[in-house]
């Protein structure tokens, strides 16, 4: 056999630390230790589910006729806040904005809640 379909016999991967300076042992295996991968999307679904939070409770105290204007403006002042702070390291906004929106709704039955079960109560 001749050219790139040749088999070496014995130490195949002899060179290998010296081409990519990663040590192998003698049967030419590995010996760095594997590097852990992170999730892509981890820091996008943390974000999102904060500013969901953050959103609905704002939407479920105006929508009550706007009388707890003091809590819809530190919710919103919360939001804009994370938003800043996220962003700086944010590699996936439109992950993000997608997941804020899903998480918003999510988050908007659990505030509501306590509501529903008020009115329901004789």
């Amino acid at each position: 056999m001749t050219g790139a379909a040749a088999v070496t016999v014995g130490r195949p991967l002899a060179n290998y630390w010296r081409i990519t300076g990663e040590p192998t042992s003698r049967t030419g295996r590995s010996c760095a230790a594997p590097v852990p991968v992170r999730a892509a999307g981890k820091g996008a679904a943390a974000t999102a589910a904060l500013l969901g939070l953050l959103v609905a409770d704002a939407c479920r105290r105006f929508s009550n006729g706007g009388r707890d204007r003091r809590g819809v403006t530190v919710d919103l002042i919360g939001t804009l806040a994370v938003s800043a702070i996220a962003s700086r390291n944010n590699k996936r906004p439109l992950l993000t904005l997608a997941l804020t929106i899903a998480a918003a709704a999510l988050a908007w039955m659990a505030v509501s809640a306590p509501d529903f079960i008020e009115q329901g109560l004789p």
